[in-house]
C-alpha cells in the first residue's frame, strides 16, 4: 500500500475514539469562519450571502466531516467483522490503536511470540 494510505488508516485507527471530537472541532471552526450578522442577512435577501441556512448547508456538506463519519462507520464494521472471524487480529488492533500498548505488552497480552506479531503487523 502507498505510504499516504497507511498514514491515513493509522491516523483514523489511533483517533477512532476521538472522531466525534474532531467533528465537533471542525463544526466550531466552520461556524466561527462564517459571518452571520444582520448585514449579511440583509445582503442575502438581494444576493447569495451567509445566512443561517447557508451555514447549516456548509456544515452538512463539509467534506472533512463526511470523511470522518465514513471512516468511523468503516472502522466499526471492520472491527465487528474481525471480532467474529479473526479474534486475535481484532484484539491486536484494539490493543495497539485504542489502548496504545507497546509491542512487548501486546505480546504478553495476546500470549504469542514475536514472529506471530510480525505476521499480524505485516497484514495491518
Amino acid at each position: 500500500m502507498q505510504k499516504e494510505i497507511i498514514k491515513k488508516i493509522s491516523f483514523y485507527l489511533y483517533n477512532y475514539n476521538n472522531i466525534d471530537d474532531l467533528i465537533s472541532e471542525r463544526r466550531t471552526n466552520i461556524i466561527d469562519a462564517i459571518d452571520v450578522t444582520n448585514r449579511a442577512w440583509l445582503k442575502s435577501k438581494i444576493s447569495k450571502g451567509n445566512t443561517l441556512e447557508d451555514q447549516i448547508i456548509k456544515l452538512n456538506n463539509d467534506s472533512l466531516i463526511l470523511e470522518y463519519k465514513r471512516w468511523q462507520v468503516f472502522i466499526k464494521k471492520v472491527l465487528a467483522f474481525l471480532y467474529k472471524h479473526s479474534p486475535i487480529t481484532h484484539k491486536f488492533l484494539v490493543l495497539k490503536y485504542f489502548k496504545k500498548f507497546k509491542d512487548e505488552d501486546i505480546l504478553k497480552s495476546l500470549k504469542i511470540d514475536s514472529k506471530a506479531l510480525i505476521s499480524i503487523k505485516s497484514i495491518y
